[in-house]
């Protein structure tokens, strides 16, 4: 009996997996438990196990192609069984999204690069060429291979979800997003569509946390630490921020687990700091470091990405000043970190230079208020105009 080979739902967010490396090939034998597929899920590779011996029949999913949650990504089967699931191939074939990339149409070549004559009606290349299809991509109706304006805007109606359409674009050159980019970009533009975002700005001194982080510290810890730990203390008081929302439900946690946007060679990526509250600053200091050093190098697991409740950003060291970070759903709130300026200030009707930072909190309106929100970042800046109070 054929086995279906499924994506599995490895985080409680994950909607769909990348095909990053087959390990096995059709035909090879393959025994129960024994590593088959590497995913990349949010940019996390790990591997999939073949769910019982056999043999590996088919591959669904080709790599670098995005499948959905409980999505066939292969069938194991013994030899001989190849007749029982072509429907179930065909039909998976449909729901996979083979579009990885943005296209601009180039007439005279097909998918796999060897040049040939298109034929198409003036309407049809007309059609692909307004909506960024690639005629290549399309299957022609007629006998002898030729492309109607039908089977342009059948294949646009079936793939409607997923075309992005690029204007004004010249030279026949290619824009490729990876798929790995898309999963990136998909979560982004529902985070931002679906959550009602407002963004709270407030530019305060760093003057006292400056000195304070030097004096006792000798600055061998970093900056972003002493953010962590004062977002938790804020959190501990304002419960509300370190939650989750879904379907209109909010979920507010105990444990605070801050999660810290990072760059790394897969592009962003934000690794979960868990139980920060409960830490100080020099045990914070060493798992921050350990988590952005295994981030430069693509060495982060799953669980290094589970049950964040809130997000820190800092773009300070891109020399940027301000801005409106994009909530990781399904959180409830995000703070974005501005660069450190010296500025020229009014204290006590006195004229000093004083190093100033922007910092810019974006939250769900559907969760909290404006003036919640505004006493919330109060808070925050209160621990670092006093950075005495913090417990560490």
């Amino acid at each position: 009996m054929v086995k279906e080979i499924l994506m599995p739902k490895l985080g409680e967010t994950m909607k769909e997996g990348v095909i990053t490396k087959w390990l096995k090939e059709e035909g090879d034998q393959i025994k129960k438990g024994e590593a088959i597929v590497e995913i990349d899920i949010e940019k996390i590779v790990t591997e999939i196990t073949a769910p019982e011996s056999g043999i590996l029949l088919k591959k669904i999913a080709q790599e670098g192609e995005a499948v959905p949650v409980k999505g066939i990504i292969g069938i194991i089967g013994e030899l001989g069984e190849e007749s029982n699931f072509t429907e179930i191939v065909n039909a998976e074939k449909k729901k996979i999204n083979f579009r990885n990339t943005f296209k601009v149409p180039v007439e005279n070549s097909n998918k796999e690069g060897i040049n040939r004559k298109i034929k198409a009606s003036p309407a049809a290349r007309k059609l692909a060429r307004d909506k960024g299809v690639e005629l290549a991509d399309v299957p022609p109706t007629e006998p002898n291979g030729s492309y109607t304006k039908q089977d342009v805007i059948s294949w646009i109606k079936e793939h409607e979800e997923d075309i992005l359409i690029q204007k004004n674009m010249k030279n026949n050159y290619q824009i490729k997003l990876g798929a790995i980019n898309l999963i990136m970009a998909k979560k982004m533009t529902k985070s931002f569509s679906e959550k009602p975002h407002v963004t709270l700005v407030r530019e305060i001194s760093v003057e006292a946390l400056v000195d304070f982080k030097k004096v006792n510290w000798q600055n061998s810890i970093s900056f972003n630490v002493f953010i962590l730990k004062i977002c938790s203390l804020a959190l501990k008081q304002f419960p509300l921020f370190n939650g989750h929302i879904d379907d209109n439900e909010i979920t507010s946690f105990i444990d605070i687990n801050i999660g810290i946007a990072v760059d790394s060679k897969k592009g962003l990526v934000v690794p979960v700091i868990k139980d920060v509250y409960n830490k100080n600053l020099l045990q914070l200091n060493i798992e921050y470091r350990d988590l952005i050093g295994r981030a430069k190098i693509n060495n982060l697991t799953e669980k290094d990405f589970n049950e964040g409740t809130f997000t820190i950003t800092n773009l300070g060291s891109y020399n940027i000043d301000i801005f409106n970070p994009i909530i990781n759903p399904p959180e409830i709130a995000i703070l974005g970190i501005g660069k450190i300026v010296d500025k020229p200030i009014v204290d006590n009707k006195t004229i000093k230079i004083s190093p100033m930072m922007n910092l810019c909190l974006s939250f769900d309106h559907r969760a909290v208020d404006g003036s919640t929100a505004a006493k919330f970042l109060n808070k925050i800046c209160e621990y670092i105009l006093n950075p005495k109070l913090l417990v560490y």
